[in-house]
C-alpha cells in the first residue's frame, strides 16, 4: 500500500543549507525504491525568488535520488520547508525515469500498473495564465500517451493554480483564474476522457509559480473496482450552477464550467482498499457555509469528510468493508493567524499526521479546505 507523511525542516540562515538538510533527511529517512515522489512546500517574496528556490530544490534531490519527481509549492508552512513524501512498501517494479521532459514514478501492484507524476507545470513565469493551463493539460496528456495511458486511467489529480482568485478584466469580460483553469480542464476531459467519471482532485491556490498539476494514474488488474463516492449534503461539484463560478466564460459563445472532480474516490482489490477524499470545504449544497467564522468552516469541512466514510453512505455506494480509518490529511488555511484554531480542532477529531499550509482556497468566502486518504482494514 502507498501512503504519504511529511517533515518539517527549519530555516536555515542560508536557503542552500535548508536544501541540504531536506536531501540529508530523505536519504538517513528512505530508499529511492520506496519512494514514489516529493512534495516541498515553500515560502517566497516573488515568482524569481520562487523559481530560484524551485531549481534548487531540484537540482540538491536529483544528486542523491535520480529521477525521483519532485514537486515544489509556493505554500507556506512557517519559516521553514514541509517536504510532503509518498511512498509504497509492496510496489513491484519500480522505476524512476524522464519522459516528455517531466521525472516519473511506475510501478505496478494489487492496484496494476501505475504512474505518479509530479510538478508539471510550464517553466516560463511570463506566461499568459490561459497558456499555463493549457501546458500543464497538453504535458499531462502527452506524458499519459506515452507511457499507454489515457485521462481515464487518472484516480487522483491535484491542481495548483497561482493566485486562484485573481480576475482580469479584458474588454466586457471579467476573466478569474479558477475558472478559467475550470473551462481548459473540461476541454481537455471532453477531447480526452470517455469512460464518464472524473478523478478526485484539490484545485488549490498558491503564491507563485505557474499552473501546475500532480497526479496518479493506474491501468487497473481484473477485478479492481474503481468508485466515485459522494456526499448526500454536497451537490456533486460537476454540477454546480452557473450561480457560484465566478466571471466570465473563457470562450463567449459557451457556459463557464463547474470543476470536474468527484468528492472522494474508492480503489480497491482482493487484498487492499483506501480513498482519496478530495479537497473538502465548508459547503453544504452549493452554498459555502460558515461566513467568517474559522471554527465552523472547520468542524463543517470535517463532518463533510466523515460523511464520506459513513457506513451508511459506503453501503449506498455498494461498498461492504469495515468502517475506514484516515491515514493522512493535508490542510490549506487562508489566514496564517488561523491555523492554530484549525489545528487545535482537527487535533481533537483525529491522531493522524496533518500537514497545515497556508493557501487560498478556490471561493473568497471559504478559510479552509482539508484532504487526505482513508485506508481500510
Amino acid at each position: 500500500m502507498f501512503k504519504r507523511n511529511y517533515f518539517y525542516i527549519e530555516q536555515q540562515s542560508h536557503f542552500a543549507d535548508t536544501v541540504t538538510m531536506l536531501a540529508a533527511q530523505l536519504q538517513k529517512g528512505y530508499s529511492l525504491q520506496a519512494l514514489m515522489g516529493i512534495t516541498v512546500f515553500i515560502s517566497a517574496s516573488d515568482n524569481a525568488g520562487f523559481s530560484t528556490k524551485r531549481q534548487m530544490i531540484r537540482q540538491t534531490v536529483s544528486q542523491f535520488f535520480d529521477c525521483l519527481p519532485v514537486a515544489c509549492i509556493a505554500q507556506p508552512v512557517g519559516e521553514g520547508i514541509a517536504v510532503e513524501v509518498w511512498t509504497h512498501d509492496t510496489c513491484r517494479n519500480l522505476r524512476h525515469k524522464a519522459t516528455e521532459g517531466i521525472h516519473i514514478t511506475t510501478c505496478e501492484d494489487s492496484f496494476g500498473k501505475s504512474i505518479w507524476v509530479f510538478g508539471i507545470c510550464a517553466e516560463d513565469i511570463h506566461l499568459p495564465f490561459h497558456e499555463q493551463a493549457t501546458f500543464a493539460f497538453e504535458k499531462m496528456q502527452a506524458l499519459l500517451a506515452s507511457e499507454g495511458f489515457t485521462m481515464d486511467d487518472i484516480v487522483r489529480q491535484w491542481n495548483y493554480i497561482p493566485q486562484i482568485l485573481q480576475t482580469v478584466q479584458q474588454a466586457n469580460c471579467l476573466y478569474q483564474h479558477y475558472q478559467v483553469f475550470n473551462d481548459i480542464r473540461q476541454y481537455y476531459y471532453g477531447q480526452y476522457k470517455s469512460n464518464g467519471m472524473y478523478p478526485a482532485a484539490t484545485g488549490i491556490g498558491m503564491q507563485y509559480g505557474t499552473v501546475a498539476i500532480d497526479f496518479y494514474a493506474v491501468k487497473k488488474a481484473d477485478a479492481v473496482i474503481e468508485k466515485a463516492l459522494n456526499n448526500p449534503n454536497q451537490i456533486n461539484a460537476f454540477q454546480y450552477g452557473q450561480a457560484v463560478l465566478v466571471g466570465s466564460p473563457f470562450q463567449a459563445d459557451e457556459t463557464k464550467k463547474a470543476p470536474l472532480f468527484e468528492r472522494a474516490k474508492y480503489l480497491a482489490s482482493a487484498n487492499e482498499a483506501l480513498t482519496f477524499i478530495s479537497g473538502t470545504a465548508s459547503i453544504i449544497g452549493e452554498k459555502t457555509i460558515g461566513g467568517n467564522d474559522i471554527a465552523e468552516q472547520t468542524r463543517t469541512t470535517l463532518r463533510n469528510m466523515l460523511q464520506f466514510m459513513d457506513p451508511e453512505n459506503l453501503q449506498s455506494a455498494g461498498i461492504e468493508r469495515s468502517k475506514p480509518e484516515y491515514s493522512y490529511l493535508r490542510c490549506y488555511v487562508k489566514n496564517t493567524e488561523d491555523i492554530p484554531a484549525v489545528q487545535k480542532i482537527c487535533e481533537e477529531q483525529t491522531a493522524v499526521p496533518v500537514l497545515y499550509v497556508q493557501a487560498d482556497i478556490c471561493r473568497d468566502d471559504l478559510l479552509v479546505e482539508i484532504e487526505g486518504e482513508a485506508v481500510f482494514s
